[in-house]
């Protein structure tokens, strides 16, 4: 008989595949909770990720669901790190921020930050100096003066 061994909390850190499957909960296509398992093509885009990626993206792959997983991530776990989400319209944009909240709600709170800010445009945490917030394609001002690490 073999044992299963457990991975150690910082070989899920170091592994995006293993954080989400462990800490990261989606909601399916019919609303149902679910935990967040790479399908065939979030496969192909993790195991091909380099520093800077340009990906052209097609609908319903599961695309925007696997960045914004990947970047609240790095918000979480890398101190200082802001990520920022864009879309073409706000309400879009926040939808997708809203979508950040939902696994961050559903991460157990001993292994994250807790959040001080957390509004429809801006979830922040002071405690790690990292911050997770949106934009809309044609603001005239619009992170400018301050690096941005994770950009979707």
């Amino acid at each position: 008989m073999t044992t299963a061994v457990q991975p150690t909390f910082q070989q899920i850190l170091a592994d995006d595949k293993l954080y989400f499957e462990t800490f990261i909960e989606i909601e399916d296509r019919n609303r149902n909770p679910i935990q967040f398992k790479l399908n065939p093509a979030q496969e192909i885009v993790n195991g091909r990720m380099g520093n800077r990626n340009v990906i052209i993206k097609a609908s319903q792959l599961g695309s925007t669901t696997f960045f914004l997983a990947r970047y609240l991530k790095r918000t979480l776990t890398i101190p200082g790190t802001t990520s920022i989400v864009m879309a073409h319209e706000r309400f879009l944009t926040q939808r997708l921020l809203t979508r950040a909240q939902y696994m961050y709600d559903h991460i157990p709170s001993k292994v994250k930050p807790k959040m001080h800010h957390k509004s429809a445009h801006e979830k922040s945490f002071p405690s790690i100096n990292s911050v997770m917030y949106i934009g809309t394609a044609g603001a005239d001002v619009f992170g400018r003066g301050e690096p941005i690490h994770n950009f979707l």
